[in-house]
Order: C-alpha cells, then sequence, then structure tokens
C-alpha cells in the first residue's frame, strides 16, 4: 500500500494514444496558463510534441472555454458543445457574486440583452475582454462596463482563440462565441449521463 506521501511521488506510467483521445478521456485540461496544457500531456503520453495539441487549437478539433469549475480548460470541441450547460449554474453564480445581478437585469440592463449584444460583437471578430467592455460601454453609456464584460463572458458561452494558446506563440486572450468557431450552438439541455463515468 502507498501512503498519500508516497503516492504523491509515484510516476504515472505513460500512454502511447492520440491527444484528442486523452483530452477527451480526462474530460478536459486545466488551461488557464496557456501553457498548462502542454506539461499534462507531456507528463501523460509517450512520445508528446506541442505540435500536436497546437495542430489540434489550430484546427478547431480541441479548444481552450471556459469550463467545469469555470475556469479555463483544453477541451474537445464535442466536449464544449455538450458540458459546457452543466457549468451554467456555476457561472451564473459567479456572476451574481461578483455584479449587481439580480437573474434578470445585470447592472441594470436585462441580462438577456446584455448577452445578445455581446454574442452578437463576438460573432463579428474576437475580442479581448477590453474591447468588450469598451463596446458594451458604448451601448450602455450609463451602465458599469466591467460588470457587463464580467456577466457577458461568463454567461455567453465562449471559446478562447488562437494564437493564444500556442507553444510557440501567443498574443492576448481574445474569445469568440463557441458557435461562431465550431460552427454550431452548444447544447442547452445536456445529458450528464455519459460524462460521468469519464
Amino acid at each position: 500500500m502507498l501512503g498519500p506521501r508516497a503516492l504523491n511521488r509515484a510516476l504515472l506510467e505513460r500512454v502511447r494514444r492520440p491527444v484528442a483521445e486523452v483530452v477527451e478521456h480526462l474530460v478536459g485540461l486545466q488551461a488557464q496558463a496557456p501553457d498548462a496544457p502542454y506539461y499534462g500531456l507531456w507528463s501523460r503520453i509517450d512520445g508528446f510534441v506541442p505540435a500536436d495539441l497546437a495542430g489540434l487549437l489550430t484546427g478547431r478539433a480541441v479548444v481552450r472555454a471556459t469550463m467545469l469549475r469555470g475556469t479555463l480548460h483544453a477541451v474537445t470541441a464535442r466536449d464544449c458543445l455538450d458540458p459546457r450547460m452543466l457549468a451554467a449554474a456555476t457561472q451564473e453564480r459567479a456572476v451574481r457574486t461578483n455584479t449587481d445581478f439580480d437573474g434578470e437585469r445585470v447592472a441594470g440592463v436585462p441580462v438577456g440583452a446584455v448577452c445578445d449584444a455581446a454574442a452578437e460583437l463576438l460573432d463579428r471578430a474576437p475580442r479581448t475582454p477590453a474591447e468588450l467592455r469598451a463596446a458594451l460601454a458604448r451601448r450602455w453609456p450609463a451602465h458599469d462596463a466591467h460588470q457587463l464584460g464580467y456577466a457577458a463572458r461568463a454567461l455567453v458561452p465562449t471559446v478562447q482563440v488562437p494564437p493564444r494558446g500556442l507553444w510557440t506563440d501567443g498574443g492576448p486572450p481574445r474569445v469568440t462565441t463557441t458557435r461562431s468557431w465550431l460552427g454550431r450552438p452548444v447544447r442547452a439541455d445536456p445529458e450528464p449521463g455519459a460524462l460521468l463515468p469519464r
């Protein structure tokens, strides 16, 4: 029997499996720091090279999106479309905690209008959080742009687009809607049954 200290230091056997298969098996990898998924995959896959993940990111087979606990995770496109909405209640709680949000209005603006405006802006072009806030501030100049931007980023399903998250490149975090990047919207009523065993 390994005690907690020995188990913590035990080496896991690396596998020889495709990157997308491992990402999906894990239901995503922590990706708040852009290089974190590369280290996570290197420690799990024998022969992993950064270009393997970078190619999946630029090819839109894997995305970096706000998932699970409300932090960025690298997930397959399929998992982004289904489990994303399982985190909707967590995202709404975060908005309620960090903004003036009563479930119907955020910073005095109907939340549906904020989400619709943000989705329209992000469908047109990926934007940084500052660019999104500025655009929302132009639409609602008398309201708190930081709260509007925070709510929009939390409540509208989005992905962070490359070059952010690439091993050999980078840039400021820019987001677009999941539906724009992947060509279809997230499922509003995902079925968690297939996800739980993973």
